[in-house]
């Protein structure tokens, strides 16, 4: 019989909880804000916001996840992270 006694212990910092969810929020969420736009373009009777990239629409057609992703990131950054700092 193995008898065998293994402890340790893990160690993180502040900047990988906020990385972690960051990186939880970009992969679920974020991926939502397409959804949104394309909703916005399907109410308005709108192919495309623009047509600066040609077929591919405009430059908010590409840009619509990012823009959710940068209001969380400041919301986030206001309630959470300038909270801890003090």
């Amino acid at each position: 019989m193995l008898n065998v006694n293994v402890s340790f212990t893990v160690v993180y910092h502040d900047f990988q909880i906020h990385a972690l969810v960051f990186g939880i929020f970009a992969s679920f969420v974020a991926p939502f804000g397409g959804l949104l736009a394309s909703a916005v373009k399907r109410v308005s009777q709108v192919k495309d916001f623009g047509n600066t990239l040609g077929e591919h629409g405009g430059v908010s057609d590409r840009t619509d996840c990012h823009l959710l992703m940068g209001v969380f990131t400041r919301l986030y950054y206001m309630a959470i992270i300038s909270n801890c700092a003090k």
